[in-house]
């Protein structure tokens, strides 16, 4: 971390726990910018460090079509520039879920929170997130099949009036 990029990440969090949304989302794509001229090979990485902070920041403001395209952007570049079992990528899986959970997309909210546990699960060292990966899979499971129990007894439900 620069000291520039550490200055305008910091500073962007501070912003947002004081609900400045938008001047938050001002200095992580400063931050990007600065991080898109400095680094062209070896730590691209941190490209999706800085897209996650701008989907975060989408999430704050409630722009959940936006943030779900930054935590993609931030998925791509991890798994161009990090090893395949780094947990950075179990984050974006998570934080994926949550924004597709509040879309009201809950298949593939589901897919990515199992997703986030399978990814911790074949990580190198122990996640202490992994317990809340897998609580997370296992309620939006749990939601899931219960809508689909629904649905199907409504049809059924239906096709009885119908018939």
């Amino acid at each position: 971390f620069d000291v520039t990029e550490r200055y305008l990440t910091n500073l962007a969090f501070v912003l947002s726990r004081e609900g400045k949304f938008e001047d938050a989302l001002t200095k992580h794509r400063a931050c990007l910018r600065l991080r898109l001229h400095r680094y062209h090979s070896i730590e691209k990485w941190k490209y999706g460090e800085s897209y996650s902070n701008i989907a975060s920041s989408y999430l704050d403001m409630l722009d959940y079509n936006r943030a779900l395209e930054y935590y993609q952007k931030a998925l791509l570049m991890q798994r161009k520039h990090l090893v395949p079992t780094h947990p950075a990528r179990a984050t974006s899986y998570y934080k994926m879920s949550c924004v597709l959970q509040l879309l009201g997309e809950l298949d593939s909210a589901t897919y990515y929170a199992r997703l986030a546990f399978k990814q911790l699960q074949h990580t190198s060292v122990s996640h202490s997130r992994i317990n809340e990966y897998k609580k997370r899979y296992d309620e939006l499971f749990q939601e899931l099949l219960t809508q689909r129990i629904q649905a199907f007894e409504i049809n059924s439900m239906s096709r009885e009036t119908n018939q």
